[in-house]
């Protein structure tokens, strides 16, 4: 019956019963990404990442900094506290000529119709015939009457309408170009008034583009039988076809380095078409204009308006303000503003913290001695002050200087005895007791004397100058020196040094918080030379001191330079100037720095290998050991002030410096290490570099911590006052930098990610376990898997080698293949075929016609085909190599 046909009642053959459905074999697990693909995958985008920041990097980077190279006069400012910095004055005559000059460190006069007017009255133009210029003063010079009068530019012109019509009809001036002419009056007049005067030969000078003549004289006085000398250099020009003579006088072995202020001074004078409303017809001899006599000063008080310049109207002042603007605008702003360009302010801005003054005070009793050894007469608290400026070269509060600061010679404290009493009658009654010695001694006559005391009553600056003569002509055999003391002050902020006196009249610091005690470390200085010499042009000098605070103070330090100092190279100097001589006391100590630039016009040897520059930029009082350094801001050498002038004599405008081989030498001999590194100085630094960047948000943070970190820098407050004013202006950058920030963490971030994933995957190469080699019993056809349903339950096909099943006959030698040897428990029975498949006799399934009934999925025996002599189904029972071994 199980072959039989299904029949349903009714006769019918019905369709057989329905296969069961085939069952699905599970899905096998979803393949995972190999470890390797992971690790490149994540290289692969930290490298987009990289590469896309980057380019971003350089779009922005071009917007990062709005430095054009050029400083605006608001943070130009920032150097120089408020109401300190340059003061833009100029004195205009209408005459044709315009003097412009620096109001904080030059006074001005002006004579026009028989009066000299001062301060703000010059802000009138008015037809001056007589201008002079010179460094401000203090009441304490003035009250004592025993100040050497400082070096004074006078220019003068002349008010003749028809001046060279008189002068070319003389027969000595005949055929003279009018520039020979003038230098010829100049001598005549001269010679005149001194018939001793040494003349020198005429040169040739330009100007800041003006031709000038010059030529110098010399008065060599020996009255009194005291020696001195002063100078006159006078510079005569032909300008509209008018005559100008602008002369420097009164330039002494004493004070010869304020030349050079002035003679900056006579470099930005500015010549214009005259007023010819301003002339005077008549006979004019021009004895006003060539003589080198000063007319009568006043002080700016006791100025006031004739009814003649009552009288000018607004049209006259304005035409003359009109053309003296256009003549000297150059100058005016080079006044106005200490620096124009984004590197000298930097170098100067990150030096001006380094910045300090330092003071000196030497008291003795000295002892002046008659010929026959006997005490003549004794100086008690003889005292004498010097001051200057200081910079920190080292981290522990090591700072350098010049030597001839920290040095005061027995002589120069005998000076100072009589010159810088505390009052006119106290310094009257001390030149009495050294002129009386004197005459004793026989150094001078009593008439000498008393003609010296009735010359320094009456304001006479030859006597004046003899007065501080008198300490050069002592024999250094008959000065004693007892109670010989040094003190050394230093000014961190911006409280001024101030000396008291004691009992005696000696001098003494009043110390605080801000000035404290300093000590000499070590010095090289050369004593053997005298100020005469050093006016002579000598170069082989040493100037150089070591200081030590007591305690270090945490302020910044320079790096000293050893580079060489060459010509045409643009140097800079900072320091912080004061107005009264050489001293502190009773002086004008300004808080305000001052600044220097220029060029170097010639280098000489120095003693051993030090190098003397003479430098384009004016000395001041109070820059001697000023730090001079070079654009990236290292210090190259020290500024000087009344100690040395250029060793030719030939610059204009400029001053002498010492190089830095002098610190580097001395601190070398006595072994010490100058450290400049320091988180003060860096922050400061990186402070100034984003201010100029225009990064103002990151600039202000920084001045910030400078300023808590530095308590004595007194430039922080204004700078970060500054760089916060100017968030959200044009030049504020500080958005896109912290965009720059943002991508240089990303970058950092992602070439370390990709550094580490790279050393991950070669480690994953390099230490990984080796997979278990596949074994020929595992059974791989389980793990095939068929996508095609209708496969689904079909028996699976033998295969060949697994265990279990049959192999094909070994072939012979020849290609036949060899009979299966039947094994023990194996049917070895002829082959019975599976019966056929059962057939619906013709009849098709409904819908179907003709078509096959299905079959089944044939239900095979199993059937295994003897295997091959000698090839065994049991797997070995040796045990797989051990790869790990």
């Amino acid at each position: 019956m199980d072959n039989q046909p299904y029949m349903q009642s009714g006769g019918y053959q019905s369709a057989p019963p329905a296969p069961p459905a085939p069952t699905r074999p599970p899905r096998p697990p979803k393949k995972k990404p190999s470890l390797k693909a992971v690790l490149i995958g994540c290289m692969v985008a930290a490298a987009v990442i990289t590469i896309g920041c980057l380019i971003a990097w350089f779009v922005l980077e071009q917007r990062a900094s709005s430095d054009d190279g050029k400083v605006s006069a608001e943070q130009a400012a920032l150097l120089a506290p408020q109401n300190s910095g340059p003061h833009a004055v100029a004195i205009t005559s209408t005459l044709g000529v315009t003097i412009p000059f620096n109001g904080h460190e030059l006074a001005g006069f002006g004579l026009a119709d028989g009066t000299t007017y001062a301060g703000g009255d010059l802000r009138e133009p008015r037809a001056y015939s007589v201008m002079r210029i010179r460094p401000v003063g203090t009441s304490e010079a003035v009250r004592n009457q025993l100040s050497l009068p400082s070096p004074e530019l006078r220019v003068t012109t002349s008010l003749a309408s028809e001046y060279w019509q008189k002068i070319q009809n003389d027969n000595d001036m005949k055929g003279l170009a009018k520039a020979d002419i003038l230098i010829r009056q100049t001598i005549n007049q001269r010679r005149k008034d001194n018939d001793k005067i040494a003349v020198s030969d005429v040169e040739s000078r330009t100007i800041n583009k003006v031709q000038y003549r010059k030529v110098s004289f010399t008065d060599t006085n020996e009255t009194h039988n005291l020696k001195t000398t002063a100078r006159e250099d006078c510079y005569v020009t032909v300008q509209n076809d008018r005559p100008y003579v602008a002369c420097i006088h009164g330039i002494r072995t004493s004070n010869f380095a304020v030349a050079g202020q002035l003679e900056a001074v006579l470099g930005g004078i500015g010549y214009q078409q005259p007023q010819k409303s301003a002339f005077t017809a008549g006979d004019i001899t021009g004895d006003e204009m060539l003589s080198s006599k000063g007319d009568a000063e006043v002080s700016p008080d006791d100025t006031k308006k004739t009814e003649q310049d009552a009288a000018k109207t607004k049209q006259q002042a304005k035409t003359a303000r009109t053309n003296a603007a256009a003549s000297s605008r150059q100058a005016m702003e080079q006044i106005a503003q200490p620096v124009t360009r984004t590197r000298d302010f930097a170098a100067l801005a990150k030096t001006m913290p380094s910045v300090v003054r330092f003071a000196t005070i030497y008291c003795a009793n000295i002892k002046l001695n008659l010929p026959n050894r006997q005490t003549g007469t004794t100086l008690t608290g003889a005292c004498d002050d010097r001051g200057g400026s200081a910079f920190y070269v080292s981290n522990d509060g090591l700072l350098a200087t010049a030597a001839s600061n920290t040095t005061i010679k027995p002589r120069d404290a005998i000076t100072a005895y009589i010159t810088k009493a505390e009052n006119s009658s106290q310094a009257q009654s001390r030149l009495r007791r050294v002129l009386d010695y004197m005459v004793e001694a026989q150094y001078i006559t009593r008439t000498d004397a008393d003609d010296i005391t009735s010359g320094v009553q009456s304001g006479d600056a030859s006597k004046i100058d003899k007065v501080h003569a008198l300490s050069s002509k002592l024999n250094p055999d008959n000065i004693t020196v007892e109670k010989e003391s040094y003190a050394y002050a230093v000014q961190l902020g911006d409280k001024p040094i101030v000396i008291n006196r004691t009992g005696d009249g000696a001098m003494k610091f009043a110390y605080s918080d801000t000035v404290v005690a300093a000590k000499k470390r070590h010095s090289a200085l050369s004593l053997d030379k005298t100020q005469q010499d050093i006016y002579g042009g000598a170069t082989d000098i040493e100037d150089v001191a070591l200081i030590a605070l007591d305690k270090s103070t945490g302020q910044p330090a320079l790096p000293v330079s050893a580079a060489t100092v060459t010509k045409d190279s643009e140097l800079l100097m900072a320091g912080l100037p004061q107005y009264a001589g050489t001293g502190v006391n009773g002086g004008q100590l300004s808080v305000a720095p001052l600044y220097r630039l220029g060029k170097v016009q010639s280098v000489a040897d120095g003693k051993g290998s030090l190098k003397i520059a003479a430098v384009a930029m004016p000395s001041h009082n109070g820059l001697t050991g000023a730090p001079v350094v070079n654009q990236s801001g290292g210090v190259v050498g020290m500024g000087t002030y009344n100690t040395l002038q250029c060793p030719d004599k030939s610059c204009f405008a400029g001053a002498a410096i010492y190089s830095a081989n002098g610190i580097l030498s001395l601190a070398k001999d006595r072994n010490i290490t100058l450290n400049t590194k320091s988180t003060v100085r860096e922050t400061w630094s990186k402070a100034v570099d984003e201010l100029i960047a225009g990064n103002y948000r990151a600039a202000e943070g920084l001045f910030q911590r400078s300023q808590a970190l530095d308590r004595f820098n007194i430039y922080a407050p204004g700078f970060a006052e500054y760089a916060k004013k100017m968030m959200g202006s044009e030049r504020d950058t500080s958005t896109v930098n912290t965009i720059l920030q943002v991508l240089m963490i990303v970058v950092i971030v992602s070439l370390v990610a990709i550094v580490l994933l790279a050393i991950w995957l070669l480690a994953t190469k390099l230490f990984a376990r080796p997979a278990r080699p596949a074994h020929y019993s595992d059974n791989t056809a389980a793990t095939q898997y068929n996508n095609d349903p209708s496969v689904w339950g079909a028996p699976a096909q033998p295969q060949y080698g697994q265990p279990g099943q049959s192999v094909p006959p070994a072939a012979d030698y020849y290609g036949s293949p060899q009979p299966a040897q039947p094994q023990p428990g194996q049917y070895d029975g002829p082959y019975q075929p599976s019966p056929a498949p059962y057939n619906y006799g013709g009849y098709g399934q409904p819908g179907q016609a003709g078509s096959q009934p299905p079959v089944y999925p044939p239900q095979t025996q199993q059937h295994q085909v003897p295997p091959q002599p000698g090839y065994s189904q049991q797997p070995p029972t040796s045990q797989p190599p051990d790869y790990r071994q």
